[in-house]
């Protein structure tokens, strides 16, 4: 068993869905900011960390869990993951997000991954998966989005099989801000 905790393993504790109190005591923590902590205390709740102390702490009736020997780290930051992938029509994406989606999620999130940044990725599938994860019908990181990228007509950049799938190919200004409109909405 993995002497490191990560935040991440108390997605499911801490997750809007579940938000409870809980204490994780005596662990070595990595703050994040070059700091470690050798008998740490962290208190969540309401499902939000509330403080990250030396010591012991009186949380009340909170639910703990006992860290003595291992470590606790902030949560993993994926800047550059293609979450959903090519995908050739509607119906594929929809079997990905009802097959696939809730695995890969709660992978990412047990890898450690606490939030990922998916630029370029299916713009309605992208946002129904961002969407199932914010309500907890999916266990998963925080995802930040952006929508498909934007080609114009003539473009040569980028010609694999992902970029052409996830493409809104634009023909002016005028179009390119209603893309730009309809992700926002």
């Amino acid at each position: 068993m993995s002497r490191i905790l990560t935040l991440a393993v108390f997605g499911l504790a801490v997750s809007g869905a579940l938000a409870q109190d809980l204490v994780i005591t005596d662990a070595r923590i990595i703050d994040g900011a070059g700091g470690i902590i050798e008998q740490g205390y962290i208190v969540i709740r309401d499902g939000q960390i509330s403080s990250v102390s030396e010591g012991a702490t009186d949380p009340g009736a909170a639910a703990r869990i006992n860290a003595a020997g291992m470590t606790v780290m902030p949560g993993l930051i994926d800047t550059h993951r293609h979450v959903i992938g090519a995908v050739d029509s509607e119906q594929a994406l929809e079997a990905w997000l009802d097959e696939q989606a809730p695995a890969a999620m709660y992978a990412y999130l047990v890898g450690g991954f606490t939030t990922i940044l998916s630029p370029g990725d299916n713009t309605s599938g992208i946002l129904e998966l961002r969407r199932r994860l914010q309500a907890g019908e999916i266990t998963g990181p925080r995802l930040l989005v952006s929508g498909g990228v934007f080609r114009a007509p003539n473009d040569r950049g980028c010609q694999n099989e992902f970029c052409l799938a996830n493409a809104n190919f634009i023909s002016g200004a005028e179009q390119a801000r209603e893309k730009v409109r309809d992700a926002a909405a």
